[in-house]
């Protein structure tokens, strides 16, 4: 015998069934609330519905996120924004002893985080710094960069403004000018203001020192052209990440000033005049490492690498240094 396909139920036929249903419902006087009771079932469950909906759309913001970190622009902002925030974050936690750690979640099943170590056997010898003239990429890297060891080199970087007009220079660029800097201490002003601000009113003071850095994406952008990366930098290295502006001027103190400094390799270039530049080993070698403390001298650069903290003392006359941050 031959079988035939079972009949189709479609969408119309529910429908017609469902309608059917309701005037059987109203016609023997079944209440609204009843009658809502009856075709429950049959809602949608909408808390279900604003929850998934709610997960896509957070999936879709992070994803859009993620890929938007490819543009250099976006992904400069998102990171000056992220500084932002845990330098706010200070007060409350103080995550720089975090900063150089590959991992934040301890391998053994202990809940306490390792103390951050360095291999203070890379240090503790230092009796003084190396000076070169000028330095090639490969030697740079493996004598020093690599074992964490501070080197000056004595060529002023190539491109790089003459000490007459840098601060001038400056204030010709709009961008540069109308900034607001980040980690600004100075004796001169108390609060927030502009680069352009704060060079004008340095004519008012015969002794003064500023030190700000740049993490606006723009401003670091701009400040790079001032500053070129010097050309005896390794090219593994990234583009300088942040930079700082130090100036002052007649400001002789006994006392030394701290620069938070982030990234894994740091360059110091001294502009016009000369600082007192002090190396601190942190940590664990804080005890096993020497202190190491030199004068920067005009058309000078120091390179370190984050096993120091960088401290630098202003002295008689006028001195600019940059700081470029990398790794």
């Amino acid at each position: 015998m031959k079988s035939h396909p079972a009949p189709t139920y479609t969408f119309k036929q529910f429908n017609d069934e469902i309608n059917d249903l309701y005037k059987y419902l109203k016609e023997n006087k079944f209440t609204d609330d009843e009658i809502r009771k009856i075709f429950a079932p049959l809602k949608p469950n909408t808390n279900k519905l604003k929850l998934i909906s709610a997960i896509l759309i957070a999936v879709l913001i992070l994803t859009s996120l993620y890929f938007l970190t490819y543009f250099e622009t976006i992904s400069w902002h998102l990171s000056a924004l992220g500084r932002i925030f845990l330098i706010k974050l200070l007060p409350y936690w103080d995550w720089t002893v975090l900063k150089n750690e590959k991992c934040l979640l301890p391998k053994s099943t202990s809940s306490i985080l390792p103390e951050i170590n360095f291999n203070c056997d890379l240090c503790e010898n230092i009796k003084q710094i190396d000076v070169y003239d000028e330095i090639p990429e490969d030697v740079l890297k493996n004598r020093y960069l690599d074992v964490d060891i501070p080197v000056i080199i004595k060529k002023k970087p190539k491109g790089w403004p003459s000490s007459t007009n840098f601060i001038e220079a400056l204030l010709t660029d709009a961008e540069i000018a109308t900034s607001k800097p980040c980690s600004l201490s100075t004796n001169i002003y108390n609060g927030l203001t502009t680069v352009k601000n704060l060079i004008r009113r340095t004519s008012m003071f015969d002794s003064f020192f500023m030190h700000f850095q740049n993490c606006d994406f723009r401003i670091m952008k701009r400040f790079r052209s001032f500053t070129s990366r010097p050309s005896f930098l390794p090219l593994e290295l990234s583009p300088v990440q942040y930079n700082w502006l130090l100036w002052n001027k007649n400001y002789n103190v006994s006392y030394f000033k701290s620069i938070g400094l982030v990234e894994k390799i740091a360059l110091v270039g001294q502009i016009v005049g000369g600082n007192y530049i002090r190396l601190l080993p942190r940590n664990n070698c804080e005890m096993d490492c020497p202190r190491i403390d030199v004068r920067l001298k005009e058309g000078e650069s120091i390179i370190f690498t984050s096993l120091w903290n960088l401290e630098y003392r202003p002295g008689q006359g006028e001195n600019i240094a940059v700081v470029l941050e990398m790794h």
